[in-house]
């Protein structure tokens, strides 16, 4: 029986790939990876507990504000108000985004909390965006340096009707390759 040396350094190798220093962070260049994600059900809860809520049309924003905040984001879209699968992971797609691409205006020491209305399945991004940042600005946890004012301005007036525009401006439609 011939044997194949193709996992000799591949995922069953027990190796890390690409990676000299197993423990060392991977950068996120933008990434919503583990370490930008609440996960623990505690850290959830005393978002909930502490009670600074901001309710939107989209979205209910809750702030956690501990010394060991590091702007994080946990996401809620409950089965009771999302009731396919489906819906749930588009609205959670759309909050994850939206952070994502202001993660950087957000103030250091909180982590935030973002609970999906069902209206957001009627808007866009662009909406989520919106809602995202007005909420942030009441609570005064946005960033007012010109980069974060320059990026939410191109951020917000970005077209959302199911057309992409490539890195050089131009849009594509689902059609174009």
């Amino acid at each position: 029986m011939e044997t194949s040396t193709r996992f000799a350094s591949g995922r069953n190798s027990g190796q890390p790939q690409g990676r000299a220093d197993a423990s060392a962070p991977l950068p996120s260049r933008g990434r919503f990876g583990r370490e930008a994600r609440l996960v623990r059900e505690s850290d959830f809860q005393e978002a909930f507990d502490a009670g600074e809520s901001v309710p939107g049309r989209t979205l209910v924003l809750w702030v956690r504000r501990q010394p060991d905040a590091a702007r994080r984001l946990g996401v809620v879209a409950s089965k009771r108000t999302f009731h396919h699968a489906v819906e749930r992971n588009r609205a959670k797609r759309l909050l994850r985004e939206s952070f994502r691409l202001h993660r950087h205006c957000i103030a250091e020491g909180v982590d935030l909390v973002l609970l999906a209305r069902r209206r957001i399945l009627d808007g866009g991004r662009a909406e989520v965006d919106r809602d995202l940042l007005a909420a942030l600005r009441k609570k005064g946890l946005l960033l007012g340096n010109a980069e974060c004012r320059m990026q939410n301005a191109q951020c917000t007036m970005q077209p959302d009707n199911g057309k992409r525009t490539t890195g050089n401006g131009e849009r594509q439609t689902a059609n174009d390759p």
